[in-house]
Parts: C-alpha cells; structure tokens; sequence
C-alpha cells in the first residue's frame, strides 16, 4: 500500500535552512562589496593611466633634450612662473633628468589635478625622487609643474 502524502505536512527537503539563508546572504554581500572595490581601484588606475602617460611623456622629453617640446606640454600657469630658458637651466642642474626614465608609482585625483611620484632612474645607477603636478585644461592634461625634491613625494 503506498503511503499518501499529508497536503498539511511540509516537505522538508525543499525547505531551506535560516542558516544557509544568512550564509547566502552574508557571501553575496560579501562578493558585491569586493566587486565594487576592484571596480573603484581599476577606475582609478585607468584614470590616472592618462596622467601618468603625459608625465612619462614630459620626462622623456626632457631626458631627450628637447625643452622646447617639454615646454609646450605645459600650462599657462606653469609658464607664467618659468621660462623655457630657466626649464632649461633646470635641466642642467639636474643631469638625472638627462637620461632618466621615470617609474610613477603613486598618484593622487582629484577634480581636473592630479599629483604623481615616483623615482627618475639614469645612468651609473644614479635615481631622484620626482613629483609632477598635472592639470586638465580644455580636456588635455597639462604640466602645472616638476619638483625632484623628496619632500614632494606623496
């Protein structure tokens, strides 16, 4: 004789647990908070890709010699405070930059500036701390201005 099924009687094995309900739960809210955090930190750093491209390109500029095409990466601003002539003498006072290559590792946005650090790597192992602040002005990003001093680092 088979055994009737009591329509009262709740199946048990398609019932879930409250635990497994709060575990659930709890690893879903987890995955979406750590997918929302990766999500902040590559959009960062593809928004400062674009910065630090105008700052490599401004390093190797310089390291190239060519202060004139340097110069022209940078703002009104920065032009306002220094000559092409004393970006020159700058230059020379700081043979790093003659052939270096620059590694920005650190950057800080904010609205239409940012700041980048990193180290200037020359020749015979000789490096220097270096910090260009940038700014966007008419959807380009413009050299605002260079220090190689460490306190400058971010």
């Amino acid at each position: 004789m088979e055994q009737e099924k009591n329509p009262l009687k709740k199946d048990s094995s398609k019932r879930k647990s409250p635990l497994k309900i709060i575990i659930i739960s709890v690893l879903v809210i987890g995955f979406l908070f750590v997918a929302s955090v990766l999500s902040v930190i590559y959009f960062a750093w593809t928004m400062a890709d674009v910065q630090m491209e105008a700052a490599d390109q401004f390093t190797e500029l310089m390291a190239g010699g060519r202060v004139a095409e340097a110069y022209a990466l940078t703002n009104e601003e920065f032009q306002s405070e220094t000559s092409q002539a004393e970006l020159f003498k700058f230059l020379q006072h700081y043979p790093v930059l003659k052939s270096a290559e620059a590694e920005f590792t650190q950057f800080s946005i904010s609205n239409d500036k940012t700041t980048v650090s990193g180290t200037l790597y020359g020749k015979n192992d000789s490096s220097a701390p270096i910090t260009i602040w940038l700014e966007k002005i008419d959807g380009t990003w413009t050299i605002s201005g260079l220090s190689l001093e460490e306190e400058d680092l971010l």
